[in-house]
């Protein structure tokens, strides 16, 4: 019995030191990036259902993955994102998040950062520590209805002009392009993501306020002319909506 305490106890500290992390902790760190009140109001399409099983995966490129799911009529729920060390059951975790947060997918993804290293002691006891380290990612999606998706007119989504966008591309007007849905006619029409929208048909687009005035009067199976900066150039892009 005596042998068994000291080994708890040398396990609590090690923990204290290199500060373990059980998977709850992934939920601790979750930032949801649709309110509790709008997901309320979701159709049962587009949220997990009791009986449903989430399909859950492993991502070795989270931002081409996340892109990817976007593409495809999803859309992010929440996100978790910690520093800690080794999580065995990281997938089993996932698939249990998806279901309490009702997720359709969830991607998880790790990432080797250090080892730390150290001394502890105990008593009388004094021992070393070696733990390695890793970034781990969840991100938790649901999609799109039906409806959304028929009436969807561009093909694709738009975002302001952040800081670090305006800098990176040298402009402070437009809107880029976040995501191109797959297989809409955006898609065919080679739009890609990043292009920065600067002109719809006659109207100059200086901010997203510009862009949905537009998109409001659009219509679907009208042509529209779009021009475009893709690094750093300006093209003409027409196509059917």
């Amino acid at each position: 019995m005596k042998m068994k305490f000291y080994v708890l106890l040398l396990f609590s500290s090690v923990c204290f030191f290199v500060g373990c992390v059980s998977t709850g902790a992934l939920g601790d760190y979750y930032k949801p990036f649709i309110p509790n009140e709008v997901l309320a109001n979701c159709s049962e399409e587009c949220i997990l259902e009791s009986e449903q099983e989430p399909k859950v995966y492993y991502s070795s490129k989270l931002n081409d993955d996340i892109d990817f799911l976007k593409s495809n009529y999803y859309m992010i729920l929440g996100w978790s994102s910690y520093n800690g060390p080794v999580e065995d059951d990281i997938e089993e975790y996932t698939i249990n998040f998806c279901k309490e947060k009702r997720a359709l997918v969830g991607l998880y993804s790790y990432k080797y950062t250090d080892t730390r290293q150290g001394i502890y002691s105990v008593g009388n006891y004094i021992g070393s520590y070696d733990i390695k380290r890793y970034d781990y990612d969840i991100v938790l999606f649901i999609s799109m209805s039906k409806d959304y998706i028929q009436n969807q007119k561009t093909g694709f989504e738009i975002q302001s002009l952040d800081t670090s966008s305006r800098r990176r591309l040298q402009r402070n007007a437009g809107v880029v392009v976040d995501v191109v849905y797959a297989e809409s006619s955006a898609f065919y029409a080679n739009i890609i993501k990043d292009d920065v929208i600067i002109k719809i048909n006659d109207t100059n687009i200086i901010d997203k306020d510009d862009y949905f005035s537009v998109y409001e009067n659009l219509q679907k199976g009208q042509v529209v002319n779009l021009i475009i900066v893709r690094n750093g150039i300006e093209r003409t892009i027409s196509y059917k909506l």
